[in-house]
């Protein structure tokens, strides 16, 4: 993801965490199945505004990063 990423908007995304220094959070755009790789780009958390079961999203967000992390229990 990345690389399809406009250079400006790294600046900007790098910029706003060192002043912050809360991290980042993603908001917007993002869905079930690209939650993983915003976080894998740098966000340190998700947020999904338009679902039907906010709680199945979740879990399935969740159940996702554990398995790209190495986390999963199962």
């Amino acid at each position: 993801m990345l690389d399809r990423m406009p250079h400006q908007i790294l600046r900007i995304i790098d910029a706003s965490m060192n002043r912050i220094g809360e991290g980042l959070r993603a908001i917007g755009g993002i869905n079930i199945d690209n939650a993983a790789e915003v976080v894998a780009t740098g966000a340190d958390s998700v947020s999904i505004i338009s679902t039907d079961n906010p709680e199945e999203a979740t879990r399935q967000i969740v159940e996702r990063l554990e398995v790209n992390s190495g986390q999963t229990d199962k």
